[in-house]
């Protein structure tokens, strides 16, 4: 690997890191609207949440099985 790739790598693990970061007040926010049972708010926060969500999900198992093969 070159410097370039590495560095390229890093900065992509950090977006997934500020979007997992982000989506943790995001989630917690949209449960507890849909909990007290104001699904018109509620809607509109999952609206945006569950791709963030989603896209935190999928690349941190992406990421995970392509660092563990360095682990074990």
């Amino acid at each position: 690997t070159t410097l370039y790739e590495a560095s390229e790598t890093l900065h992509k693990v950090s977006y997934l890191e500020a979007a997992s970061i982000v989506v943790i007040p995001m989630v917690l926010v949209s449960y507890s609207r849909a909990f007290q049972s104001k699904f018109a708010s509620h809607k509109k926060i999952a609206k945006v949440t569950f791709p963030v969500w989603l896209y935190v999900a999928v690349t941190g198992v992406i990421v995970y099985l392509m660092i563990s093969p360095y682990y074990s």
